[in-house]
């Protein structure tokens, strides 16, 4: 799952990127005097468009359930959305028709700030669960270093005896008992094992 989120934490970000690259393309095809020119920045918000649109395919690839498939629907309709009105300003852009591009734009705002929040939402979504699939790949190593798993490994291979306590002792930072050392300055009882304090 790991590289799953971490796909969709970079999914997440280029969508958000084209689409604020198109954006600043719109704007600035408002601001350019010459038609040339911007035939030119139209063409090149409607192209950051269309990499939104593959970065928001290529998400699909980092679902892990129905409910992930549902919930990017929701941000795809959102940023479509979007897509639609400002392909509908280019179009009058076009054709000279600044009043009405302006209009266009403007009626699309809350839908942009909202995109953006999502988009921002989801990537940081994605990189909280790679960092708790690397923190529990990192303890499941952690733990498989340790005397006790390996014990348990040769275990299963055959018998042997577990040295609980010699486990034990080495995770948490305590002495290691040795066995069969007399107790000083004690006697014990017949049939007792012989432990060192």
């Amino acid at each position: 799952m790991y590289r799953e989120n971490v796909l969709g934490v970079q999914f997440a970000l280029e969508t958000r990127a084209h689409m604020l690259a198109s954006a600043r393309d719109e704007k600035r095809a408002f601001l350019a005097a010459d038609p040339a020119q911007r035939s030119a920045l139209v063409a090149e918000s409607r192209e950051a468009m269309k990499k939104a649109e593959d970065a928001m395919a290529a998400y699909h690839e980092t679902f892990a359930s129905a409910a992930d498939e549902e919930q990017w629907a929701g941000v795809e309709a959102m940023v479509s959305k979007v897509i639609a009105a400002r392909s509908g300003v280019m179009e009058l852009l076009e054709k000279g028709d600044l009043v009405q591009a302006a209009t266009a734009a403007a009626a699309m705002t809350a839908d942009i700030a909202a995109i953006d929040e999502v988009l921002t939402e989801t990537a940081q979504f994605n990189v909280d669960l790679a960092a708790n699939s690397r923190d529990a790949a990192r303890e499941f190593r952690w733990l498989q270093s340790q005397p006790l798993a390996r014990d348990l490994r040769r275990r299963r291979r055959g018998p042997r005896t577990v040295d609980l306590h010699g486990a034990f002792d080495l995770r948490f930072g305590k002495p290691r008992r040795r066995r069969h050392q007399p107790l000083e300055g004690r006697p014990q009882r017949v049939g007792q094992r012989q432990f060192e304090r």
